[in-house]
């Protein structure tokens, strides 16, 4: 049964976080860019949506002690990385990387 809701919790926590790419919050993140150019996101928008997802996988995360990874000292590391983002896809990968530190706890205290 544990593996079981660990599983659901995971997907949620994925799941919420590409949401958060595809449906921000602030419909300005992504507003309508030309066919042939990707928006390109500020430091701010993209600061915003690695926080919102960090934010997702704090209140969602089915292991309270998020399996011994220090959560609180993931984000500031993530969101010193964003600067070397410059699509969406790169944002993905980016939250798919800190999403992953509690699969392989590099971050433990």
């Amino acid at each position: 049964m544990f593996q079981a809701n660990a599983f659901i919790a995971s997907c949620t926590v994925c799941c919420t976080a590409a949401i958060l790419l595809i449906f921000p919050s602030s419909p300005s993140v992504f507003a309508e860019a030309p066919s042939n150019t990707e928006h390109q996101l500020s430091h701010a928008e993209k600061v915003q949506v690695i926080q919102a997802a960090w934010q997702d996988v704090n209140d969602l995360f089915y292991d309270p002690g998020f399996r011994g990874v220090n959560w609180a000292n993931v984000l500031p590391e993530y969101i010193r990385r964003v600067d070397g983002v410059h699509t969406r896809q790169q944002l993905a990968d980016l939250i798919r990387q800190m999403i992953g530190a509690l699969l392989i706890p590099i971050w433990a205290s």
